[in-house]
């Protein structure tokens, strides 16, 4: 009956360079791996994350909410909300990173009424998060967006999602979305396969700049 099987960030002082390597968790209250606002460069590599048969009121996968986050070679199945939530918690005055890479989700959203994303990033305080590199990610199931990316406090630059593979999606594959005067600075979206019966492959709300979107493919009626 664990609320999660790995937990960082703590109220006396900050975690840094902390990991996470080849754990299997399954069936937590939580998000099975965990990181909060104290937390810098919480490395999460090789983990396998089963939300099937998670409590009745499901979290995520994996989630971080500290500075520097990188996610390689994991794993996430049959979460019902979010497989991996990034929030930028970070004090004013500090830049934040993100970094996701051959990142797996299976059985994602099936039966859920409060699906959302199989990734979601977004800033949650007034800093600001500078790179996020989304690259190798696969995704089955009925998610809202594949890639969900909000500049909601803070601002956010340079985004690259490129060489997805296979990205799956209800409403729209890549949504990124800014609020009030927050902006997404340098957007690079390459070689991304969006499936499903989706309204868009990529869709933008609100300000941003620098925009390079060349090679998206949707294929519908996955």
């Amino acid at each position: 009956d664990l609320r999660h099987l790995v937990s960082v960030g703590g109220t006396k002082g900050v975690n840094n360079f902390c990991g996470a390597y080849l754990n299997h968790g399954r069936n937590c209250r939580d998000a099975v791996i965990d990181s909060h606002p104290a937390s810098n460069y919480f490395i999460v590599i090789g983990n396998t994350a089963e939300c099937v048969g998670q409590a009745s009121t499901p979290k995520d996968g994996f989630i971080s909410q500290g500075l520097n986050t990188i996610f390689e070679d994991n794993t996430v199945i049959g979460a019902l909300t979010t497989s991996l939530t990034i929030e930028s918690y970070a004090a004013t005055g500090f830049t934040n990173t993100v970094s996701i890479n051959n990142l797996k989700c299976f059985m994602s959203g099936k039966g859920s009424s409060g699906k959302t994303a199989n990734i979601k990033v977004s800033t949650k305080s007034a800093s600001i998060i500078d790179g996020i590199n989304i690259s190798g990610v696969e995704t089955d199931g009925g998610m809202e967006f594949a890639v969900q990316i909000g500049a909601e406090v803070g601002s956010i630059k340079n985004v690259n999602i490129c060489d997805n593979t296979k990205l799956t999606s209800s409403t729209y594959g890549i949504y990124l979305m800014t609020s009030g005067s927050n902006t997404i600075d340098g957007i690079n979206v390459r070689k991304n396969s969006v499936y499903g019966n989706c309204s868009a492959a990529i869709m933008l709300v609100g300000i941003a700049k620098s925009i390079i979107a060349p090679i998206i493919t949707q294929t519908p009626n996955y």
